[in-house]
């Protein structure tokens, strides 16, 4: 056995392997990693029909009408966990919690929560209660006693039109936005996440916190990628009158969950242009994985 393949894991479960990330990570796997004994945990077959046929190990079932003692029983055996979970907060959160008990008992070496998205150790959980199940999650995992590793992405990339402008106009083609437009955001596709995703499972040597992306541009450049170079800005607010008008709204709404739901959306998308970000890890960690570029973003 070479020293490259001491160094990795060879039997790793996806949870949630359906959904979009989910895929992509099996998908990475199986075609960059063939030694690795692979396990898909979904609620619908027949959307992971074809990597069955590449060769997976398919487990039907609903984390969270699923016993602890079937959950035990189906991680039985596997070195890594890798969490793909619906944002669904009953899922991100209860199933999550489900899942790092059942991986004790099991014997797991290494678990990967849904955590994928900006870093939350660079906020409070109130600068972002939209996120409040992946902090309690990660301060689940954290001691649990599992190695864990935790991969940051920045925002989906097919996201990033929502997330960071207001709207545009396509009459005067004017693209309105929040905060600074000089302000950098890392974001990543989905194909490179499960790249990211698999790689961080499967190297023994990759743990804790990896901060990783496919790009990294300032929120005029991504404006300029999405709707081409003849465009004009216009601020709506600064990042400062932003964040006090959310602090406002959330004070009146407190009682009105309905109504908080778009504020707590706009607390979310005012921590992505905050300008607190990490470097990447790209350059020492996943030299060999060659990711898609933003400016592709309107490539088929």
């Amino acid at each position: 056995m070479s020293s490259t393949q001491q160094n990795q894991y060879t039997s790793v479960i996806v949870i949630g392997a359906g959904g979009n990330c989910g895929l992509e990570i099996a998908k990475a796997i199986l075609e960059h990693y063939p030694q690795v004994k692979l396990t898909l945990h979904v609620r619908n077959e027949e959307k992971v029909a074809s990597l069955k046929e590449k060769g997976a190990n398919v487990i039907v079932g609903d984390i969270l009408s699923t016993s602890e003692e079937e959950l035990v029983n189906a991680l039985s055996g596997k070195e890594v966990v890798i969490t793909a979970l619906a944002a669904n907060p009953e899922l991100l959160l209860q199933g999550q919690l489900k899942l790092i008990e059942a991986s004790k008992k099991a014997g797991v070496k290494k678990y990967l929560p849904t955590t994928y998205g900006l870093n939350l150790n660079l906020f409070k959980p109130e600068e972002s209660m939209l996120n409040d199940a992946k902090f309690k999650i990660t301060e689940t995992i954290k001691q649990s006693g599992l190695e864990w590793t935790q991969v940051n992405v920045g925002i989906f990339a097919h996201m990033a039109s929502f997330l960071l402008f207001n709207k545009f106009d396509t009459e005067t083609k004017t693209v309105h936005y929040n905060g600074d437009l000089s302000e950098k955001v890392d974001v990543s596709f989905l194909e490179d996440i499960g790249k990211f995703v698999a790689k961080a499972a499967i190297r023994k040597d990759i743990v804790g916190d990896i901060n990783v992306a496919s790009d990294t541009l300032t929120v005029k450049e991504i404006a300029h990628f999405i709707h081409g170079e003849n465009i004009e800005f216009k601020q709506d607010q600064t990042a400062a009158d932003w964040i006090k008008s959310i602090q406002e709204r959330i004070a009146e709404k407190l009682n009105s969950p309905s109504e908080l739901f778009p504020i707590l959306l706009e607390q979310l998308r005012w921590t992505i242009i905050s300008g607190r970000r990490v470097e990447s890890s790209n350059s020492n960690l996943f030299q060999d994985i060659k990711p898609r570029l933003f400016k592709t973003i309107n490539q088929q």
